[in-house]
C-alpha cells in the first residue's frame, strides 16, 4: 500500500466487504512503505513549518499520542453509507499497531472501474493528492474482500503498523470514491493530530 497508515479508516470504509451482512478482518503488510510520510515532512521544512525538529525541542523521549476526528460529507446519495468508524487503541499511538473498524451499507454492486481519491493538507497545505483504483487495490493487497462488492451491511475491519517517523503534526484528510459508473460512492473527511503533548503546553505557557 502506498497511503499512509492512518489513511487506512477510509480506505476500510470504502471497501466494505463483497460478504453480504458479515464481519471481515484483514491484515496489511507491518511496515508499509512510508514514502508519502516522507514526501509530507520534507514538504514541510520545504515551507518552514516545524515538524521534528520542534517536537524533539520539547521532549525527545516522550511517546505521542494522536487524536483524529471523522465527519461523512452529507451525500444522501452516496453509493455507500458509513455510519461509525473507531480505533483500537484510540488514540492511535505511533510505533504500534493500529485497528480501523467501519460499520456502514453498501447501497449498489461495486465493480470494476470504481476509484476513490485521498487529499492530505497540513494546514492551508497541500501535501498528498493521489487517486486509486479500488479494485486493483485490494487485488494488490491479497485482501479478503474482492470486487465485485454486493450490496448489504457490513462491519470491516483493517489492522496497520503506525511508524515512529509520522511528522508531530495536524493533517486533514479528505477522501471521495467514485462508482465505476462515475456516482458518488463516499466522501469522508478526517482530521488526525499527532501534536497533543505540544498543542498540551502551548495552551498551559499561554502561547496562541
Amino acid at each position: 500500500m502506498r497511503w499512509i497508515a492512518w489513511l487506512s479508516a477510509a480506505a476500510a470504509a470504502v471497501s466494505a466487504a463483497s460478504l453480504p451482512s458479515s464481519q471481515v478482518a484483514f491484515q496489511a503488510p507491518i511496515q508499509e512503505p512510508m514514502d508519502i510520510v516522507d514526501m509530507m515532512a520534507d514538504e514541510a521544512h520545504r515551507n518552514n513549518i516545524p515538524l521534528n525538529a520542534a517536537l524533539e525541542r520539547v521532549a525527545p523521549t516522550q511517546n505521542f499520542r494522536g487524536s483524529w476526528t471523522w465527519t461523512p460529507c452529507d451525500f444522501a446519495d452516496a453509493a455507500i453509507s458509513v455510519y461509525s468508524i473507531e480505533t483500537i487503541p484510540d488514540p492511535p499511538i505511533k510505533g504500534q499497531n493500529l485497528t480501523v473498524r467501519g460499520v456502514g451499507d453498501v447501497h449498489t454492486e461495486i465493480t470494476e472501474g470504481a476509484t476513490f481519491e485521498a487529499q492530505v493538507r497540513l494546514g492551508p497545505l497541500r501535501v498528498f493528492s493521489q487517486k486509486f483504483d479500488l479494485c486493483e487495490t485490494l487485488r494488490e493487497n491479497n485482501v479478503t474482500v474482492q470486487c465485485p462488492i454486493a450490496p448489504g451491511h457490513y462491519d470491516v475491519s483493517h489492522t496497520v503498523y503506525l511508524p515512529q517517523q509520522i511528522p508531530p503534526a495536524k493533517f486533514g484528510i479528505h477522501v471521495t470514491g467514485l462508482t465505476q459508473d462515475g456516482r458518488l460512492m463516499t466522501c469522508l473527511d478526517f482530521t488526525v493530530s499527532f501534536m497533543r503533548f505540544i498543542e498540551r503546553w502551548r495552551a498551559k505557557l499561554g502561547w496562541t
